[in-house]
């Protein structure tokens, strides 16, 4: 059921940081297009350009960090001001 859910709503996804290869493979062989980006800020812009009307841009952290934020909280407030910033 999750995996009709996925391939029904998601059209595009924008991965912070390395994509793992089991992740590669899983969004390819869903057929579902997908950048890797590098910082929030790029992140936030490759989703805002890629939505069309009616869209919903979700963020979604699901690893750690590693370091780049100092917690969970910093990291969404840097997601919530490269929103602002659009």
């Amino acid at each position: 059921d999750l995996i009709a859910m996925i391939t029904d709503k998601v059209r595009y996804v924008v991965v912070l940081g390395d994509v793992a290869q089991k992740t590669k493979l899983f969004l390819e062989a869903l057929d579902i297009s997908f950048e890797e980006s590098s910082d929030i800020e790029t992140a936030v812009r490759k989703a805002f350009y890629a939505t069309e009307s009616n869209n919903a841009v979700l963020f979604s952290p699901g690893v750690a960090t590693d370091g780049e934020f100092e917690n969970y909280s910093e990291r969404g407030n840097q997601f919530k001001m490269a929103v602002a910033q659009l």
